[in-house]
């Protein structure tokens, strides 16, 4: 399987770049799946890594500036 490449990045790139230059691709359906697909990658790298570390140490080791930032962000 040489030269596969991750499918999750390029699809959401590729259809980010589908919808912006095709008139025809930019339907409710379409620009509603985009706006899933941004919405899993911002829960995957904004509150998932936080919250298992903070569950594995049992403490909150990120600092003062993310205790305060963290629960707006993942919107508590």
């Amino acid at each position: 399987m040489e030269g596969k490449v991750p499918t999750t990045q390029w699809e959401l790139f590729g259809g980010y770049n589908h919808l912006v230059h095709n008139q025809r691709m930019r339907t409710i359906t379409n620009l509603f799946l985009l706006n899933l697909a941004v919405s899993d990658l911002l829960l995957g790298v904004l509150c998932m890594p936080f919250t298992l570390i903070g569950a594995l140490l049992r403490d909150f080791v990120f600092g003062e500036v993310m205790c305060k930032l963290l629960p707006f962000l993942q919107g508590e």
